[in-house]
């Protein structure tokens, strides 16, 4: 290797040895240099609530396996093993031989005075048996105005979500009183208005069962 070859070499490692120092990479010797990076702690992700060690069944017709539930607010953020997750919680539930489930839909109670009763509107009966949606108003028997009740329902709260039937036997009632006699327009004392009061209840409760209460106060 000639002369001015060893002198190209020497630059170039010398201004490698610059950069290096430079960027923090190597240190001179006898100094400490803080790192150029710092490494930020691991956070573990934080639920309200965690239900743990249940048998969990979904709803969707699959078996039940074992799995740990993450609450956040009022939504399900976690189901799986909350240990591998290094999930941390406000509070733990242990649910060790328990089934942990969706709530359930009851199609058919007689809730409508209970939820609309100050002192038994939280419906506590249903919801300590996982019943979070009733639907009342059954068998022909309900308010006459709906929306009204409704209203009063969502500005007094009540303890379940709720479904409120339009009953066929009180429009009936109304309509053309406590009579088995064909329903006519000029026995009605409301007359064309029951056409209107149908659009009414349609808006304002569930269809399935208004098509079956016109029809009832029409001409039953």
């Amino acid at each position: 290797m000639n002369h001015s070859r060893l002198k190209t070499h020497r630059q170039y490692i010398a201004w490698l040895l610059a950069t290096l120092f430079t960027l923090g990479i190597l240190q001179p010797p006898g100094e400490t240099r803080a790192l150029a990076y710092s490494v930020r702690p691991q956070v573990s992700p934080q639920v309200d609530l965690l239900i743990i060690q249940g048998n969990v069944v979904d709803g969707t017709g699959k078996k039940p396996r074992k799995a740990d539930v993450g609450i956040r607010g009022d939504r399900i953020v976690f189901i799986g093993n909350a240990d591998k997750a290094h999930l941390n919680a406000t509070r733990t539930i242990d649910a060790t031989g328990m089934i942990v489930a969706p709530c359930f839909i009851d199609p058919h109670t007689h809730t409508l005075g209970d939820l609309t009763n100050e002192q038994t509107k939280s419906n506590q009966a249903y919801l300590m048996q996982g019943v979070t949606t009733v639907i009342t108003g059954n068998d022909g028997g309900s308010v006459l105005n709906v929306g009204e009740l409704l209203s009063r329902w969502e500005k007094q709260g009540i303890g379940t979500n709720a479904i409120l039937l339009a009953g066929f036997g009180t429009i009936r009632s109304k309509v053309i009183g406590p009579t088995d006699a064909q329903p006519t327009a000029a026995r009605s004392p409301l007359g064309s208005r029951v056409s209107s009061a149908r659009a009414r209840s349609s808006s304002t409760s569930r269809g399935f069962y208004i098509e079956w209460l016109v029809t009832a106060a029409r001409s039953d």
